[in-house]
């Protein structure tokens, strides 16, 4: 969440309070707006740019739960929340710095980890390790083998846990660059005062 200080834009302006309150209500509504695009295209695109932390997306509903607030008046400033809100965000979101997040099984022993033969090629499995369109498997040191065009081939491994860096980093990737957004637009705004 950004804040400005209406007052020192009161000043500058020379204008009354009203007026400036919406400049900055207005260039928050399109910051949030811009913020939230460039939020999706840099980190839910499926692209593997070098430099990009791209999170694969498999269904969407992380991308679908990135949601904006209209900006609103707090105190001597305004404010606007960008929330990334679903069961498994903070996988992904990291509040400060980037962090390891452990993701242990909920139910039974292992996590069940597809290899490239379990995948499409979106990246998605293709069917659970249980299915019947692998039958026969067999469990070999921690990896389900199963039949798959005829031969048998490693579906998955199994795993107790496994350690996923956070890859979008609130402070780095959506603070920063929102205030420098947030700065444009207000000096657009004042421009066309002036």
């Amino acid at each position: 969440m950004a804040k400005i200080t209406i007052e020192r834009f009161i000043r500058k302006l020379g204008r009354q309070r009203r007026i400036t309150q919406d400049i900055l209500l207005d260039a928050m509504n399109r910051t949030t707006r811009i913020l939230r695009r460039k939020v999706v295209e840099k980190h839910f695109s499926n692209t593997t740019a070098p430099g990009l932390r791209s999170v694969r997306t498999q269904s969407g509903k992380l991308k679908k739960s990135i949601r904006i607030s209209k900006a609103f008046a707090v105190g001597q400033g305004v404010a606007a929340d960008l929330t990334i809100g679903t069961k498994y965000a903070t996988t992904h979101v990291a509040r400060q710095r980037r962090r390891k997040k452990t993701i242990r099984p909920k139910k039974g022993r292992y996590l069940a980890i597809p290899t490239g033969f379990a995948r499409n090629a979106a990246g998605v499995p293709i069917a659970p390790p249980l299915d019947p369109r692998w039958a026969p498997t067999k469990i070999v040191k921690n990896i389900i083998f199963g039949q798959a065009g005829g031969q048998e081939v490693p579906l998955f491994v199994l795993k107790t846990s496994v350690v996923v860096l956070q890859r979008i980093s609130i402070l780095r990737d959506i603070i920063a660059p929102g205030e420098e957004i947030l700065k444009n637009e207000i000096l657009k705004e004042t421009k066309k005062l002036l």
